[in-house]
């Protein structure tokens, strides 16, 4: 999906705050598993997805003290549809490694200063 939809999604699911750092609510995900721990939670990746009217995501490991961590995704629709997840999934990446919330939360104040970001800004942004 374009940017501006991306983001306004991910307001409107409460997964992002105002400084534009991704906050996963988990009890929007429709079908999180149970049996897994998030008391070791970490985001590496997050995408607008492929195409205009493709999902977004949001993958990453979770786990508890007493678990192994475990690879999840969490798809974002550009419906109406609640977020799903895809365990043990490695998708391909926007934004990943050790600045992705430092980018990610560059290109959200962009989009909130801008109503009509763009992929050049978007990857302006990511080339700095």
């Amino acid at each position: 999906m374009d940017l501006n939809k991306f983001f306004k999604k991910l307001e409107e699911l409460d997964f992002i705050n105002e400084e534009g750092r991704i906050q996963v609510s988990l009890k929007g995900v429709k079908d999180w598993p149970s049996n897994l721990d998030t008391e070791n939670f970490e985001i590496d990746m997050v995408s607008n997805g492929d195409d205009k009217d493709g999902e977004g995501y949001i993958a990453g490991w979770s786990n508890g003290d007493w678990q192994e961590a475990t690879r999840f995704t969490i798809m974002i629709p550009s419906t109406k549809e609640k977020p799903h997840t895809v365990m043990f999934d490695d998708p391909g990446t926007c934004f990943a490694g050790k600045d992705i919330h430092k980018e990610l939360k560059k290109l959200y104040n962009e989009y909130k200063g801008n109503s009509n970001l763009t992929e050049s800004i978007f990857n302006r942004i990511l080339s700095e």
